[in-house]
């Protein structure tokens, strides 16, 4: 039983490891390693000799069976204090939404290694935050990056040395430009839209971009900072409004107080939120009202510092799963 139990182990390990890194990579929905592995639990739990044989039968279909082929993905990494997402179509090189805080760049550059990233499409930074863009400066002594992108926002004002590099060593480059609404980044066969800002006032959060990512029905909105102001402008914009529903939805300032407002929550109608934020924040984020508006408003709340990452598959028929990469199994 044990050298069996073994043999079992192995098999979903391997068969996990095949959808996960490698040629394959992205290849099936999750729902096929989940179905897997609860076949092999019967399979090993099993006592009864006709009980185990239709297990195997079990398991023989479902290696027959594949109800779909995931397209894209998409993957919240827990970065820490701050914000990172890699999206992934098959075959094409990562987009990046953001890369974290400085401290960030071991697990963002550890999560590229393990899923053999070698190449990066290009990089959106919502708006020049530290805990945003902190890592980006790193990634570019890695990784050639031919498109990078953020939301303008005026850095000279201020004396942190930090601001000054970013200025200096990301956009002077030629392959650097801004985005504001309107803007469309194609990627793979979908696209990224930009809601948010037409212009820029003086608050840095208000002025962060609002991302919605969009495949074959899919829709993820990604809010960055953007905060009460933001939302309000976009409520305001009828063309905006009608743009604003999403499946899934990355929590705008990592469910700060001045954030996801009722109003605007039920205009997005998400079935998924996610709140990318550390445990224990200095600031005391995630503020507990607006978890509470977001319970009301999600079919699921979750909290990137619960998770290795959580990531997002969808198919080419736009349907989609969010499978939490828990901390106590290998990411």
């Amino acid at each position: 039983m044990f050298l069996f139990e073994r043999l079992c182990r192995v098999l979903l390990v391997n068969l996990c490891s095949s959808y996960d890194v490698g040629e394959n990579e992205g290849e099936a929905p999750f729902s096929d390693v989940l179905l897997y592995q609860e076949v092999i639990v019967m399979i090993v739990t099993s006592w009864r000799k006709w009980r185990a044989v239709w297990c195997f039968v079990m398991l023989g279909v479902a290696l027959g069976i594949s109800p779909g082929q995931a397209d894209l993905r998409v993957d919240l990494l827990n970065v820490g204090e701050g914000n990172a997402a890699l999206v992934r179509f098959r075959n094409e090189p990562p987009l990046l939404i953001d890369v974290g805080n400085p401290r960030s760049y071991h697990p963002l550059r550890a999560h590229l290694l393990r899923h053999r990233v070698e190449k990066i499409h290009a990089v959106i930074i919502t708006h020049p935050h530290m805990d945003h863009m902190g890592s980006l400066i790193p990634l570019l002594s890695h990784y050639e990056v031919p498109r990078i992108f953020d939301n303008g926002q005026s850095v000279a004002a201020s004396d942190n040395d930090f601001y000054r590099w970013y200025a200096e060593e990301i956009r002077a480059r030629p392959e650097y430009r801004v985005l504001e609404r309107g803007d469309v980044v194609p990627y793979g066969d979908g696209e990224v839209r930009v809601l948010h800002p037409n212009r820029l006032v003086s608050d840095w959060n208000t002025n962060s971009l609002v991302l919605l990512l969009q495949y074959r029905g899919f829709r993820m909105l990604f809010m960055g900072d953007a905060n009460f102001a933001s939302e309000q402008v976009m409520l305001s914009a009828p063309h905006v409004a009608q743009e604003l529903r999403a499946d899934v939805l990355l929590v705008g300032h990592h469910g700060a107080a001045d954030a996801s407002s009722t109003d605007f929550l039920k205009k997005v109608q998400a079935n998924f939120s996610v709140v990318s934020i550390d445990s224990d924040n200095v600031r005391g984020y995630p503020d507990q009202e607006t978890v509470q508006r977001l319970r009301a408003t999600s079919r699921t709340l979750l909290f990137a510092y619960d998770h290795h990452y959580i990531r997002i598959w969808v198919g080419a028929d736009g349907r989609y799963e969010v499978i939490p990469v828990g901390k106590e199994s290998s990411p």
